[in-house]
């Protein structure tokens, strides 16, 4: 009951965010100024993240490291949920550029502001391949090809940069992921067996669940070979299968009807052009890569990353000029 009330007073706080949010992407500015402040820091969080894990032996920025050494883990402390904020910056960074590169006017006073954001771009995407995350990469993959709308005119310029761009990196920073994708068959079979357990503890209360924020004290009646006792399995690496185990399969697939309901509402419009439609492409981006990650980790269990992902729906779900055309 505990476990659950704190629950309860962190899912409030993720309402009354997400409304505030709502409130403050109905100023179209605003939104826009909120939007890439909250990419430079992103940015910024990236380059520390480097600074911490190049230059000054290896370390995270606020504690010491007890595990994933010799990858960028900022200030998560987890390289997985650390990639899906990274992940979150890159498709907001890509839709910024997209806006920027198709603005009318003088291209000299355009060429300054591009450069700096496809250089905080640049950063982010380092740091989110010094994570060595393998879904993380993958599914910021998969979400890039939405974070531009069809209808922008340099949709395809901005995808090869990005593509490129992330190839380059990869050679100079990916040191020991190749490794960790030919390492994915015992992956697979570790969480396979992880799931198979959820799933019997699902399927013991499949309608009540075993309650909010219960899973690390409830999974515990389930745990046994294979699955290793040598670790504590506070999480069941899919917030799908998190939800369920807590809330049941009716109340635990609310939050996802509602993702899905979103996704609906950002595809309509983004096929807008208006001032602030890029936000919506970048939000659509950010559900889809959300929604893939977390198939098979936690990231979005992490309240950073549960803040950053509303903020963004909020923004792209407001307000913006539903004026059609071929480029802003």
């Amino acid at each position: 009951p505990s476990a659950s009330f704190l629950g309860a007073i962190r899912t409030i706080s993720y309402l009354l965010f997400f409304l505030l949010m709502v409130n403050i992407s109905q100023k179209q500015n605003l939104t826009k100024r909120l939007a890439l402040i909250l990419f430079l820091g992103i940015g910024g969080h990236a380059l520390a993240a480097m600074g911490a894990l190049k230059l000054f032996g290896d370390t995270s920025l606020l504690i010491e490291k007890s595990a994933y050494f010799g990858v960028a883990t900022g200030g998560f402390g987890n390289r997985n949920a650390f990639a899906m904020f990274l992940g979150m910056g890159v498709v907001l960074g890509l839709a910024q550029c997209g806006r920027f590169g198709s603005q009318k006017g003088n291209f000299t006073s355009r060429l300054l502001p591009l450069i700096a954001m496809w250089l905080a771009l640049a950063i982010i995407l380092t740091a989110l391949i010094a994570t060595q995350s393998r879904m993380g990469i993958a599914a910021t993959a998969c979400a890039c090809l939405l974070a531009l709308p069809i209808e922008n005119a340099n949709r395809a310029k901005h995808l090869v940069a990005i593509a490129a761009l992330g190839i380059v990196l990869t050679a100079y920073f990916g040191q020991g992921l190749g490794e960790r994708f030919s390492d994915l068959q015992t992956a697979f079979s570790t969480r396979m067996a992880l799931y198979a357990q959820v799933g019997k503890m699902i399927g013991a209360r499949p309608f009540s669940g075993h309650g909010l924020d219960s899973f690390p004290i409830a999974f515990e009646q389930f745990h046994a070979a294979p699955v290793t006792a040598g670790l504590v399995w506070d999480k069941a690496h899919s917030v799908y299968l998190t939800l369920w185990a807590e809330m049941g399969l009716i109340i635990g697939s609310i939050p996802i009807v509602l993702g899905i309901l979103a996704a609906a509402v950002l595809r309509k419009k983004t096929r807008f052009i208006g001032e602030n439609y890029h936000l919506a492409s970048a939000a659509l981006a950010a559900l889809v890569l959300v929604g893939l990650h977390s198939v098979f980790d936690f990231g979005l269990e992490i309240e950073a990353n549960m803040f950053l992902f509303l903020a963004l729906i909020a923004m792209g779900t407001g307000t913006i000029d539903k004026t059609k055309g071929s480029s802003t």
